[in-house]
């Protein structure tokens, strides 16, 4: 099971969600798809624990389905073969960290690709 944390910064004293962290993910398979309505866990991002090897996802890795509503996929073969070429492994990384602004551009884009 994913566990999935968004964590918030304050911009002009307001509430700004920023990064998505997924731990407890699996390798298997080409993407992981996420749902963006679910019960995430919050943090403020102050509070990010960034004592274990996360990796960020690219707006680049990030890719819808038409048949998954309301869920965003990130290509694990984009994200392994960068981790790869830094000289880690699957193994060494605990979190896909993932910008919230990147997953609204991509819903965006495919609203306005549909128009």
């Amino acid at each position: 099971m994913n566990d999935m944390t968004l964590y918030y910064d304050y911009i002009d004293n307001m509430k700004v969600p920023m990064w998505l962290v997924v731990e407890n993910f699996e390798w298997e398979g080409r993407t992981l798809y996420l749902p963006i309505t679910s019960n995430f866990s919050t943090g403020d991002m102050d509070n990010f624990e960034g004592d274990e090897l996360s990796v960020s996802v690219l707006i680049s890795d990030l890719i819808l389905n038409s048949t998954l509503d309301d869920h965003f996929g990130i290509n694990l073969e984009n994200v392994e073969s960068r981790i790869n070429n830094q000289g880690y492994s699957q193994e060494d990384i605990t979190k896909l960290v993932v910008r919230v602004e990147d997953v609204k551009e991509v819903f965006y884009m495919d609203r306005v690709n549909l128009s």
